[in-house]
């Protein structure tokens, strides 16, 4: 049960992730788990568990905009701040206090090992069972999503999908607006405000289908072309340089590296750490 998917480890961090990261990682997870649930058969397949399908009011499927959003929300709402509210972004980091049953939560959705570590190592062994440790793989942000996405699809049990988090009725809060009618909790809010961000529209389509990614990198890199040759001639090549097919089996960063050279953008420190972690898995 493979999907021919390497990953280099991943350690604590403390960047802030945006909404828009975050849904990256969503869109990417989601595919990875529905390929799983593909290649299961007999028992394994009766036991998965995940049912995005279901009718169940917590379940959420990846592939609906809203539950999209709630998933988003959830890992906003998991770092929020001390009066409760979102600061727009989440962090990839462990639970800083225990729960009552004295385990703790990790990276960005706030996974429970205690709680999910059998049926991920059951289920996904090339990302939980591959001879690192817990941490080296859930804090891989492409890894924690993964995570995320069976977790609320997961329909077996009393507490399907969202219930699974302990925040789950904040982001499902609505509140009562001054001027009259409702708004939902600021974690819906911000997850909106980033899956909606043109960026992220633009991975949609490139993970749907490779071939009009590899158009829209074609057309960045004769625009790139007709600016100036001097500055962004490293930026062309890399662009030129830039495989398709590799990026989105290394689903990590991959995206961020695309929209980083075809924007001209900065590397960010994310980025850097990555390729780090590429040539230290490389030696």
């Amino acid at each position: 049960m493979t999907n021919g998917i390497s990953f280099s480890p991943s350690e604590e961090d403390d960047r802030e992730y945006s909404p828009e990261k975050l849904y990256s990682y969503i869109v990417f997870a989601n595919n990875y788990v529905e390929k799983t649930e593909e290649s299961l058969t007999g028992q394994d397949k009766s036991d998965y568990g995940w049912n995005p399908n279901s009718k169940h009011k917590d379940i959420l499927n990846a592939k609906v905009d809203t539950d999209v959003e709630k998933l988003v929300a959830i890992a906003l709402a998991e770092h929020r701040n001390d009066k409760g509210q979102s600061q727009g972004f989440a962090r990839n980091i462990r639970s800083i206090e225990p729960n009552d049953n004295g385990t703790y939560d990790y990276g960005l959705w706030q996974i429970n090992r205690n709680v999910w570590e059998e049926n991920l190592k059951r289920f996904f062994p090339e990302l939980f069972d591959n001879g690192k440790t817990w941490e080296e793989n859930i804090y891989n942000p492409f890894i924690n999503a993964v995570a995320a996405v069976y977790i609320a699809g997961y329909d077996f049990g009393k507490s399907p999908g969202g219930n699974n988090w302990s925040v789950w009725k904040e982001v499902n809060r609505r509140f009562k607006k001054d001027e009259g009618g409702i708004r939902p909790s600021d974690f819906i809010e911000h997850a909106r405000e980033g899956i909606s961000h043109p960026l992220s529209k633009k991975r949609k389509v490139w993970l749907d289908n490779p071939t009009e990614a590899t158009k829209d990198i074609a057309r960045d890199v004769e625009n790139l072309e007709q600016s100036s040759k001097e500055e962004l001639n490293k930026d062309i090549q890399d662009v030129k340089e830039v495989n398709v097919e590799e990026l989105l089996a290394n689903v990590a960063y991959a995206m961020e590296e695309i929209a980083i050279i075809t924007q001209g953008k900065q590397r960010s420190e994310g980025w850097t750490q990555y390729r780090l972690n590429q040539l230290k898995a490389e030696r």
